[in-house]
Order: structure tokens, then C-alpha cells, then sequence
């Protein structure tokens, strides 16, 4: 708890991100899921797209708002819902991977803000990448 009475939540547990503002126990602000943290596309060619989307459930009582969802560099470029997603819809953030340099494992990253008191989640997708 902070001085306001609020508590600020951030939990990981398997596939989900959940955060969650709250006021006291039990009045719940905000709070989110995702299907899964990390998307492994497994054997991958150098220089083709690969895309998957992650699935964002708000599970609060409040609409969500993605403010920015990047990516860790151009190679991993998302799309995400703009408009608000209500209580209890869903929403995607879909991202497309082209993989460069160097072949072997890659691993990029996509940073989700949103409206909520701990404003950052980051979900990632990986390849080992090949030549062709």
C-alpha cells in the first residue's frame, strides 16, 4: 500500500501477465491477461515474416488502453487494438517477425504500456534462424 490506500499488483503466473490498481482489498481498477508471454516459431528462414498474435483479455472493471506496444527493434514490428477494450473483451496485439543477422537463436521483445498503475508488461517471440 502506498499513502493513498492504493495497492499496485504485477503477477506472472504461466501464460498470463496480471495487473492490476487497487483500493483496499477488493475493488479491483484494472487488470489484464494475455494467452501466453512468448511465441517460439521454432526453425525459421533468414530474412522471411513470421507473424502470431497474442489474445488480451480484461478481466477489471474498467476499459483498457494500450498507449504504446513496441518493439525491440525493426525486425519485430506489432499491431495492436486502439480502441479501448472493455470489461471482459478481448483484444490482440499481433506481431510480425522477420529475422536478420545473425543465424542461431533470436529472441525480440514487444513492451506493452497500457493504462494502469504499473504501466509496462513485455511479451517476446523467437526463432532459431537458418539460412535457406
Amino acid at each position: 500500500f502506498n499513502a493513498n490506500g492504493k495497492y499496485t499488483a504485477m503477477c506472472i503466473h504461466g501464460d498470463n501477465i496480471y495487473i492490476s490498481t487497487q483500493k483496499g482489498f477488493n475493488s479491483s481498477l484494472l487488470l489484464y491477461k494475455n494467452n501466453k508471454l512468448e511465441h517460439d516459431f521454432g526453425s525459421i528462414a533468414l530474412g522471411y515474416e513470421y507473424t502470431t498474435t497474442f489474445t488480451v483479455t480484461n478481466t477489471g472493471t474498467e476499459k483498457l488502453v494500450f498507449t504504446n506496444v513496441r518493439g525491440s527493434c525493426t525486425c519485430t514490428v506489432p499491431e495492436y487494438s486502439k480502441e479501448p477494450i472493455e470489461p471482459g473483451k478481448t483484444g490482440t496485439i499481433k506481431v510480425k517477425f522477420t529475422p536478420g543477422m545473425p543465424l542461431g537463436e533470436q529472441i525480440k521483445y514487444v513492451t506493452i504500456t497500457a493504462n494502469t498503475k504499473r504501466k509496462i508488461a513485455v511479451i517476446s517471440v523467437k526463432g532459431n534462424v537458418r539460412k535457406n
